[in-house]
């Protein structure tokens, strides 16, 4: 049964789509629609629209968010794999390199890292805009009635 429900996310979710589906997130997120990780009611309708008008799909707001969360999750076990000691991404060939004894011990613990074995994570530089928690340090910060710091300026503070 789990390789049909991966026939049905691929039939559902062609690559094209799910780049629609992330382009469309990443311009609600610009507009500040999106607060502490999660998107606002509205905005998940209107997402869901739009995603419907330009796919040409008729998508429920189960199936919808459905998606977001399978991304999520799938963006969270990624990120933990190129993290680990020994591991490492090719971002230009979305690939991840790692020695043989490494992989075998990771997906032994972690199954699911299988799939990236021969194939990283799709848009995951993307997905990482969304799903990423940042982190603001006000290293760089300014007051209103202060000029923003030269480039001279911010070099020191790196020292």
């Amino acid at each position: 049964m789990k390789g049909h429900s991966l026939i049905d996310e691929n039939s559902l979710w062609a690559p094209q789509l799910e780049k629609l589906f992330i382009d469309i997130m990443l311009e609600e997120i610009n507009k500040g629609n999106m607060a502490n990780g999660q998107f606002k009611s509205d905005t998940w309708k209107k997402m869901l629209a739009t995603l419907n008008e330009l796919g040409k799909r008729s998508f429920t707001m189960t199936l919808f968010k459905g998606k977001f969360n399978r991304m999520h999750l799938l963006h969270r076990e990624f990120s933990t794999l190129i993290s680990q000691t020994g591991f490492g991404w090719d971002a230009e060939t979305n690939t991840v390199h790692a020695l043989e004894e490494s992989w075998q011990n990771y997906c032994r613990a972690h199954p699911k890292a299988k799939m990236f074995r021969t194939k990283g994570l799709s848009n995951y530089n993307l997905l990482g805009l969304i799903f990423n928690k940042s982190t603001a340090t006000g290293v760089l910060h300014c007051a209103s009635i202060q000029n923003p710091p030269n480039l001279d300026e911010e070099n020191a503070l790196g020292e």
